[in-house]
């Protein structure tokens, strides 16, 4: 039985520890997630504000499960959260666009080129947030 029980014991140090090392990836990944929303909320809510308002139910989620413990699962939804922002953030950039090609299309180079200038600043953004470079 005492055998059984420093078994146990050991067990439950080893899942502890387990869970212990996943705390900080999990954490840098919310907070990936968060910083990566932020640069992309306010075109997102201008131009596909129901992309967003899923975005931040996913990203809701993904939190809850950090407050929670469960490392496991947060590091594993993170994946699927910033896809979704990546999206959202694509989504808007197409809008964007849409609207600068309007604008060259109707004979407004003016306000064509600073939304198209607008656009590729957006897209250096969202990249640097993402992690990711130019080339």
């Amino acid at each position: 039985m005492k055998k059984h029980s420093v078994w146990l014991l050991g067990l439950a140090a080893v899942l502890v520890v387990g869970c212990a090392n996943q705390k900080g990836p999990a954490e840098q990944a919310v907070a990936g997630a968060e910083t990566a929303l932020a640069a992309v909320r306010d075109d997102a809510q201008k131009y596909v504000p129901d992309r967003l308002q899923a975005v931040d139910a996913q990203l809701a989620a993904l939190k809850d499960r950090l407050a929670k413990g469960d490392y496991r699962a947060a590091l594993t939804g993170a994946p699927t959260v910033n896809s979704a922002i990546r999206s959202s953030g694509v989504d808007s950039l197409k809008s964007m666009w849409s609207e600068a090609s309007n604008a060259s299309a109707s004979g407004d180079f003016t306000t064509a080129v600073t939304k198209a200038q607008a656009v590729k600043d957006k897209a250096a953004e969202i990249m640097r947030s993402l992690g990711m470079s130019a080339g």
